[in-house]
């Protein structure tokens, strides 16, 4: 069985408005190069409150913006993690 060796989350880089959501997906790669979605099974984090990622079943990886600033999401499973950085802007 393949061992889960880099988790890549996306978007990367993404700026959008506070007040809006956003969709974080967490793409597993293997030992044998092989890459699965795997968004279900990690928790999600932010690195501040500027995000917050919700780790329930149904809205697994949705990022609420709550105000305006850069955070980090990260999305772990057991020892292995990857992660993106994230801008919040003014709404317009």
């Amino acid at each position: 069985q393949a061992a889960l060796t880099s988790i890549e989350v996306s978007p990367t880089r993404t700026s959008i408005a506070k007040g809006l959501t956003q969709k974080f997906t967490a793409i597993g790669i293997f030992t044998d190069n092989s890459k699965k979605d795997i968004t279900d099974q990690v928790t999600w984090n932010s690195s501040s409150a500027i995000v917050s990622v919700s780790n329930l079943d149904n809205n697994k990886g949705l990022g609420k913006t709550n105000s305006v600033g850069n955070t980090t999401i990260t999305a772990t499973l057991g020892k292995v993690s990857g992660n993106t950085w994230f801008t919040v802007v003014p709404a317009v």
